[in-house]
């Protein structure tokens, strides 16, 4: 019996793929929406995908709690997604700014500060 090197059917950027995809449908629908309501709302969504973790069924938060940890940490990873603590709930929302939901373009300015090359002062300006 062979078995496949993957715990998952999906690759990552497919799988992230999908979960944007349905995430932004769901968030454009409502303005702000509960963590719970909104993994609820996904998991319905996501159903026809088909998502398999050593060939079992799974939902689509058990893959985002597997690599994520959460959904809220998922989110804050992206531009696009404003995590927001209310009344010691939390709810996610879009972006109002961000208008491009790009997959490739959505990750975080963390990225891009990473590969700034820092230089050293000149002595002149140091006192």
């Amino acid at each position: 019996m062979v078995r496949k090197s993957d715990k998952w059917n999906y690759s990552s950027e497919k799988a992230t793929k999908i979960i944007h995809c349905n995430m932004i449908t769901i968030l454009k629908d409502s303005e702000m929406i509960e963590v719970n309501e909104l993994i609820s709302l996904l998991n319905k969504r996501t159903k026809k995908a088909n998502f398999k973790r050593y060939g079992r069924k799974k939902d689509i938060i058990s893959y985002i709690n597997e690599y994520y940890e959460n959904i809220v940490p998922f989110a804050n990873l992206f531009v696009i997604y404003n995590v927001i603590y209310k009344d010691k709930k939390i709810y996610l929302s879009l972006n109002d700014e961000e208008k491009t939901y790009d997959t490739n373009k959505m990750m975080k300015r963390e990225n891009e500060l990473s590969s700034w090359e820092l230089i050293d002062l000149p002595s002149v300006l140091e006192l």
